[in-house]
């Protein structure tokens, strides 16, 4: 999905919430963010998503500025750099 977003990605944000173990951050550390931030309201998922980005070690890893934040979704300060928005739905 990240592909397919028109944009010159080295001068986005990508931003996760809700970003649980921090999977889809290290998936989007692929591309060439400027960096990537998971905001997860669960101490323990976050404390686990802050091991996950420290033991990653990917080849294809464009963008290392990796970033998980412990906070209310509803709280956190939108970064002043651009980012784009992506609504994405998995079914259950």
């Amino acid at each position: 999905m990240i592909a397919r977003v028109p944009a010159d990605l080295e001068r986005f944000v990508f931003v996760d919430f809700g970003s649980g173990l921090g999977k889809v951050l290290l998936l989007a550390s692929v591309y060439p963010f400027r960096s990537v931030i998971g905001v997860e309201f669960s101490p323990e998922l976050h404390r686990l998503a802050c091991e996950n980005i420290r033991r990653y070690a990917s080849g294809t890893q464009q963008c290392n500025k990796l970033f998980s934040v412990c906070q209310d979704a509803a709280e956190f300060r939108l970064p002043p750099e651009p980012f784009r928005a992506v609504t994405y739905c998995l079914d259950p």
